[in-house]
């Protein structure tokens, strides 16, 4: 998607300018964040809950998901190169979304219980996390399907 916006823009922008302006995948990403946050906490109010276990959680969530989006691709590699050749160089492996959102839930799940005493918290993230989805998506890379650690 990224390429098409640029093409948009430099239609009225220098092509140097247009191409800072266009969003990457990572500012979508950091956008669904904001996105997720904003609604959170306005279902939190709604309901009634704690504005700030509510806005620990998000962050908290997505702190993990990043993480591990990064750390277990690596690990996956790490393991592969020591399977294979006998020895490990660590290196960049891509980022999946799919142990992302097992770790953010794991968090959501985890801190639900320790901070906020009310069972709509779960049924409310997991609402917001559609949204959260669809907009952090919008600009997704093309994945390396030959990979194990891109298996999501």
């Amino acid at each position: 998607m990224r390429p098409h916006v640029v093409h948009w823009l430099e239609a009225v922008l220098p092509g140097s300018v247009a191409s800072a302006l266009a969003p990457t995948w990572f500012t979508c990403v950091g956008l669904a964040g904001v996105v997720a946050l904003f609604a959170m906490l306005s279902l939190a109010r709604r309901h009634r809950l704690d504005a700030g276990a509510v806005a620990s959680i998000v962050l908290w969530c997505y702190v993990a998901a990043v993480a591990a989006g990064v750390v277990v691709p690596a690990a996956i590699d790490a393991v592969e190169q020591l399977c294979t050749s006998g020895r490990v160089r660590l290196r960049w492996a891509g980022m999946t979304s799919f142990w992302g959102y097992l770790a953010g839930g794991w968090v959501v799940v985890a801190m639900c219980r320790s901070r906020v005493k009310s069972c709509s918290m779960p049924s409310i993230s997991w609402s917001v996390s559609g949204i959260t989805f669809k907009s952090s998506t919008l600009n997704r890379p093309a994945r390396r399907p030959s990979s194990i650690s891109w298996a999501s």
